[in-house]
């Protein structure tokens, strides 16, 4: 998902017009990596790496339901739902949750259409910049924090929204607000960014998170 929605990203500023078989053939992709039965083709399968067990999209309900995972048969998110017929259900998380619905919507896909909005009712319902939401761990929490931030404010810029709704707790969130503060909050003394908590994905690199940190202030403007 990571490496796919960059490349997304590109062909969208390049102009790729819609119809164009490279956005059929992404939709294909993004659709397996959703975590909704719904939205994946018939007759599709995906095998969890590590357990070799059938994965089991999440069900409506499910607080994974509607959001993404790294790829059709891997997912970031420690651990993994065990259902009684064998299967496994993986974890949705924030990241590739918002790279999912940035996808679909550069490769054509209408706001009202049941992927895009299987994606924003996650979003909807895990809105948080005070970590990774889908992460279960507490240790995981901060796990590629920026990265995360850079999702963030990418797709909400994209999806041309001005504040993200909790529609059960009735909250209206001002994402731009939410972001600047958050990492202005984490600015260090001498004008970077560095994530303290974890070197995954090599986020220990002050010059990898503030072009992180300033790519996503970008798309608050």
């Amino acid at each position: 998902m990571s490496t796919s929605s960059f490349a997304i990203d590109a062909l969208h500023a390049c102009g790729v017009e819609e119809g164009d078989p490279l956005w059929e053939k992404a939709l294909t992709f993004l659709k397996r990596s959703q975590n909704a039965g719904e939205v994946q083709e018939e007759g599709f399968e995906a095998i969890e790496k590590g357990s070799g067990k059938k994965i089991k999209p999440a069900e409506k309900g499910s607080q994974d339901y509607g959001g993404a995972i790294y790829s059709e048969e891997t997912s970031m998110a420690e651990g993994m739902q065990e259902n009684e017929d064998g299967t496994v259900t993986l974890f949705s998380y924030g990241s590739m949750t918002y790279n999912l619905l940035r996808s679909y919507i550069f490769a054509g896909l209408k706001k009202d259409s049941v992927p895009v909005q299987l994606a924003w009712g996650w979003i909807q319902r895990n809105y948080t910049v005070e970590r990774v939401p889908g992460f279960r761990a507490a240790a995981q929490y901060e796990m590629g924090l920026y990265y995360y931030y850079l999702s963030m404010a990418r797709t909400l810029d994209a999806f041309g929204v001005d504040a993200v709704e909790e529609p059960d707790r009735g909250l209206k969130h001002d994402w731009r607000a939410d972001i600047i503060k958050a990492l202005s909050d984490r600015q260090k003394d001498d004008g970077s960014w560095i994530n303290e908590k974890h070197d995954r994905w090599q986020e220990n690199s002050r010059t990898l998170c503030t072009a992180y940190a300033l790519n996503a202030l970008r798309h608050t403007k």
